[in-house]
């Protein structure tokens, strides 16, 4: 009698079990895919950000060795003035 129930209900067990591990590798799928897509959308974030910090960088450096020039030829200038004396 036991037997008989066990082998009626054991295959019934199977299929919720296999519909259960199919149910939740479609949602680790789902899950992994969303991890992605937000790995991704950082990615690009810090890429922009990356790139806006290296425009910064890059007009500051201009600025110094312009100043850095004006600094050159005013100090010419007054060496210049200094000699003339």
């Amino acid at each position: 009698m036991i037997w008989t129930i066990i082998n009626a209900v054991g295959p019934w067990i199977v299929i919720a079990l296999a519909l259960y591990s199919n149910h939740l590798q479609k949602k680790s799928q789902r899950l992994s895919k969303q991890a992605l897509k937000e790995i991704d959308e950082y990615y690009k974030t810090m890429s922009n950000a990356f790139d806006a910090q290296t425009k910064f960088n890059n007009s500051t450096v201009d600025n110094i060795e312009r100043h850095e020039e004006a600094l050159r030829i005013i100090a010419n200038y007054i060496k210049a003035g200094e000699s003339n004396v």
